[in-house]
């Protein structure tokens, strides 16, 4: 009962809040006021800016992505970036660029896609933007040919040849199925972004980027309220369950994931999905879901673990062929390249607190560990943990910092000194699963039975904030508080952990 009048509540203040935007002046108006946005114009270029004095509940309510554009990962972001975007019909789509300051004006037409969203069939737009000059600024904006659907101009900036460091903000599950939900997710997002106070080299996402993937609102409710980094930080990402939902129905031919992203292809091919009964997953089924790349001095592998499922919670049987394919490809991939650090991403963690995948642990750990792989992000579990295994046990560790929430278990040893918060990855690989940068918890109602290190089962989002250099992967991982699951605004954060490995 407690859950319904909840979630009602959450309803009615979503009628109250889209009732007041309909009466809200005009939000491109000139005049900058506490309230609207200030339009500025270079040449024939104008874009609208959120003024910085505003609150964040006075940003969020300016928020909007009318077009869904987002940047994404390619394969060398020092000279070209991913975008994509929505127009209302099936005309051709254009993004015009050029570089800040520059008169010169690059147009390239978009390549287009139909999505069926629910009943509705979207069109999308997809385009990689390459040969562009590294460390640079770019302007951007989107256009259908008639030049009657224009967006506000944006701006990117390309990767610089050799940092010395990056870093990127990892966002587990947002899936939300509500307007209160992405701006609950939204004032979490300004906050972390806010205490770091720089910008990210790119997002990450494990999946589960909404509740219901045949839900469009949804959809449209993450572009929107992600506005404080989609425009101008590029998203790498994988699926979810909660993106796909399931093997069987025309759906698999037509993903909304992919419709609304445009991630790397060089993931592995498939035979079509033919040994589960009512498989209708088609062999490019994991286009734009398991790919992998470099920067800088890591490589990052993204895998779908929805290739290795038949849509159960154990993900209990698969396609062993397909799942043969997937695993030579991850032998291939991570074999092949020089990189000093290596990261992988997924949705279904091999160790986590919530669910036992164990067809996930079975079929890739072994991998991960032939391949010496030094981190493993995940979601899927709502609750936030972390361990380091090795050949299916976990590492003795005897020194800590100090935990002031959460649950810390070591395994004290006379035989090893390691300090859990600073240590080699070549003791095992370590297993980094978030909670939710939205508000879905789990809060121990649901219990594994695998063993983790470190365990934190609150409901207040957390946050990773990652930061690789030559020697180092030094992660920080950002608490929010609320008092309410359903509560807007944030009213502190803090460090949950942090922790760091070095070789």
């Amino acid at each position: 009962m407690k859950k319904i009048v909840s979630f009602l509540l959450m309803f009615l203040l979503s009628l109250i809040f889209i009732a007041c935007q309909e009466t809200t002046e005009d939000l491109t108006s000139t005049t900058t006021t506490q309230t609207t946005m200030a339009e500025i114009t270079t040449a024939e270029w104008t874009y609208t800016q959120i003024p910085d004095n505003l609150t964040y509940g006075e940003k969020v309510s300016l928020f909007d992505n009318a077009y869904n554009i987002a940047l994404f990962v390619t394969d060398d972001l020092t000279t070209s970036i991913g975008i994509n975007f929505e127009l209302s019909s099936a005309t051709k789509g254009f993004v015009e660029y050029k570089i800040l300051d520059s008169d010169e004006v690059l147009i390239e037409e978009a390549i287009y896609k139909s999505t069926l969203v629910g009943k509705k069939t979207v069109h999308h737009y997809e385009l990689v933007l390459d040969e562009l000059l590294p460390n640079t600024t770019y302007e951007y904006r989107v256009r259908n040919e008639a030049s009657d659907e224009v967006s506000d101009v944006h701006q990117f900036k390309t990767k610089e040849d050799n940092p010395s460091e990056f870093s990127f903000m990892f966002l587990a599950d947002p899936q939300e199925n509500s307007v209160l939900g992405y701006m609950a997710y939204s004032y979490a997002l300004m906050n972390a972004l806010d205490e770091i106070n720089e910008e990210p080299s790119f997002m990450m996402f494990v999946g589960d980027i909404v509740n219901d993937a045949d839900i469009r609102s949804e959809w449209d409710n993450f572009f929107t309220y992600s506005s404080p980094f989609i425009y101008n930080i590029p998203i790498m990402a994988t699926a979810g369950n909660h993106d796909i939902a399931g093997i069987s129905g025309t759906r698999m031919t037509n993903f909304e994931f992919d419709g609304y992203f445009n991630l790397p292809n060089n993931g592995p091919m498939y035979t079509p999905f033919d040994e589960i009964e009512n498989d209708a997953r088609p062999a490019n089924f994991d286009d734009g879901k398991t790919y992998s790349f470099n920067y800088d001095n890591t490589h990052f592998v993204a895998i779908n673990t929805e290739t290795l499922c038949d849509a159960t919670t154990t993900c209990s049987t698969n396609d062993t062929t397909n799942v043969a394919l997937l695993k030579a490809w991850l032998n291939n991939d991570l074999s092949s390249h020089s990189m000093k650090w290596t990261i992988v991403f997924l949705h279904r963690g091999p160790y986590t607190l919530s669910y036992d995948t164990y067809k996930v642990r079975e079929e890739l750990v072994p991998i991960f560990e032939a391949h010496d792989v030094d981190l493993v992000i995940s979601g899927h579990d709502h609750q936030y943990s972390r361990s380091i295994y090795q050949a299916g046990n976990l590492i003795e560790f005897n020194r800590s910092d100090i935990y002031n929430l959460g649950t810390l278990s070591l395994i004290s040893s006379t035989e090893t000194d390691y300090h859990f918060n600073d240590y080699n990855p070549s003791i095992g690989v370590t297993y980094l699963v978030g909670n939710t940068s939205g508000t879905k918890y789990y809060g121990g109602e649901k219990n594994s039975g695998i063993s983790v290190h470190y365990a934190f089962i609150e409901s207040n989002p957390v946050i990773p904030y990652i930061t690789i250099t030559d020697s180092t992967i030094e992660v920080v991982s950002y608490g929010l508080v609320r008092t309410s699951e359903f509560q807007l605004e944030v009213e502190g954060i803090y460090i949950l952990e942090s922790f760091t490995l070095r070789k």
